[in-house]
């Protein structure tokens, strides 16, 4: 059950998999939980990451844009 929340990412799944880390008998089970629960929580940080980095992306297509841009107005100047 665990590794099938791991494999989904799915964040509704962490109260339990704790309780599984600190509940317990064997601390095999719970090593694995923990783990568990640390990837699920990774997993819901990634797409703020890749959120930042579309945005930085959108910013650099702008800023080549206008670089285009200026390079073809000084070539028309020098061509005029």
């Amino acid at each position: 059950m665990v590794k099938a929340f791991v494999e989904a990412q799915e964040p509704k799944g962490i109260s339990e998999i704790e309780w599984v880390a600190n509940n317990d008998i064997d601390p095999r089970v719970r090593r694995i939980a923990e783990e568990s629960v640390l990837a699920i929580r990774e997993a819901m940080q990634t797409p703020k990451e890749v959120a930042q980095m579309r945005e930085e992306v959108e910013k650099l297509k702008t800023m080549n844009l206008e670089l285009v841009q200026k390079v073809d107005k000084l070539e028309q100047e020098l061509k005029g």
